[in-house]
């Protein structure tokens, strides 16, 4: 018993402590890891973040095994904004200003963001949201 409460004490300090970056002061380093619509999909259907040595690049991981690429333009304060590298043979999505279309990635809470398109309002997020696989 003495045992089982031991390792139950050890699993709690060790998930409290994963995600221990400030979202809002340092958003990049807080996406990293795995993601995914919902709990229920974290086993299946879920995305994997992490960055490039100079965090100018973000690169995605797909549990499919595709992969994929975006440019880091900007951080705020829980939110940083990225263009998807556009992929050989396909033309570029325009936003309604003409330009590439680009995301901002926006921190709800430690766990949970949601994503604004460049061209939307700053009130303008998805309907649905993602979370941390943990």
């Amino acid at each position: 018993m003495f045992k089982k409460i031991i390792s139950c004490f050890i699993t709690l300090f060790l998930v409290s402590c994963a995600n221990t970056v400030d979202y809002q002061t340092q958003p990049l380093e807080a996406m990293l890891g795995k993601w995914s619509s919902s709990k229920e999909e974290c086993a299946t259907k879920w995305v994997e973040y992490s960055l490039s040595e100079d965090k100018k690049t973000k690169y995605l991981y797909y549990n499919t095994g595709k992969a994929q690429s975006a440019q880091i333009l900007s951080i705020g304060h829980g939110e940083f904004l990225i263009e998807y590298k556009k992929q050989p043979g396909t033309q570029p999505v325009l936003m309604t200003n003409g330009k590439p279309v680009t995301w901002w990635f926006v921190f709800i809470d430690d766990n949970t963001y949601r994503m604004r398109r460049g061209d939307w309002s700053k009130q303008g997020l998805t309907a649905g949201s993602w979370v941390r696989c943990i």
